[in-house]
């Protein structure tokens, strides 16, 4: 969902055991090119970070087919500059990485993120019908979940 070390240190190994490929939005993607030590917070985990080159960049409006599930990729910006969330619609699932808990958002004061950029990103998602929410961190929801996503609203204003 977006290019910090907690969401992608692990990606090496999996392309390794699993050789699955790495896919992230267009503007995300450079940092982990280049092992930036800074934009993907490595530096703050104290551990070096090995370039590793996405075989996918991803972009607003792009579909993911995986198995039988379509994930809808939605640029929302605010964490990190090339932070998505991944919506199922048929199953109202919301894959929501750092931008949104079910108790309050991602953080906005690492490198790339924008306050005013994750307020717009938390209104299109508080319009979408989403009964569950699945966040980089923490529990999920399993209900009624569109409640979170009002209640991050909230949270930047």
């Amino acid at each position: 969902t977006h290019c910090h070390y907690d969401h992608i240190g692990g990606n090496r190994a999996f392309v390794e055991a699993a050789r699955c490929e790495v896919a992230i939005h267009e503007l995300d993607a450079e940092p982990i090119r280049r092992a930036d030590p800074t934009v993907t917070i490595a530096r703050n985990f104290e551990v070096k970070l090995e370039p590793l080159k996405p075989v996918r960049e991803l972009r607003d409006g792009d579909r993911i087919e995986l198995g039988a599930l379509t994930l809808d990729v939605l640029h929302t910006p605010g964490h990190t500059r090339g932070s998505i969330c991944l919506y199922e619609r048929e199953q109202r699932m919301l894959f929501s990485g750092d931008t949104v808990f079910c108790d309050g958002i991602g953080r906005v004061d690492l490198p790339t993120s924008d306050p005013a950029a994750m307020a717009n990103s938390l209104r299109r998602l508080a319009e979408l019908d989403v009964e569950k929410l699945f966040p980089g961190h923490g529990p999920s929801v399993e209900k009624s979940a569109h409640k979170n996503l009002e209640l991050a609203l909230k949270f930047i204003k």
